[in-house]
């Protein structure tokens, strides 16, 4: 079975120079173009082959539930600034983080925050019942 956990490591394994430590933004479509590569294992045939056929395969879930692991982590949303470069898989800049895109990783962020703040005292509190 491929795990978005299984997949994430394989994507780190053949595009180190996307997939970096620290995390830098992705270009937008990252999903479409890895599929791409993946082409003849995801096409029932190649005359009805679409980006969007993929998406609807356990591999094409994976890739996408690896994706979200990927860029709504906290270091990826950090890196999402105003005018940072976008790559592609080969670590090529393609385009730049929009003023509204690194907003909303702020707010993403922020989010996140609040609601490990709000869990915290609830865990520990929880732990200290058992």
């Amino acid at each position: 079975m491929n795990t978005a956990s299984q997949t994430l490591q394989n994507l780190r394994e053949r595009w180190p120079m996307a997939f970096t430590d620290p995390p830098r933004p992705l270009m937008r479509g990252i999903a479409d173009q890895i599929a791409e590569h993946f082409r003849p294992r995801w096409a029932i045939g190649s005359d009805i082959w679409t980006t969007w056929s993929y998406r609807h395969t356990r591999a094409g879930r994976a890739l996408c539930a690896a994706l979200e692991i990927w860029t709504k982590s906290p270091d990826y949303l950090r890196a999402c600034t105003a005018g940072a470069p976008r790559i592609d898989l080969d670590g090529r800049a393609v385009g730049v983080v929009t003023e509204a895109e690194a907003e909303w990783a702020a707010q993403e962020l922020r989010r996140m925050n609040e609601n490990r703040a709000t869990a915290g005292p609830a865990r520990n509190t929880q732990e200290k019942t058992k």
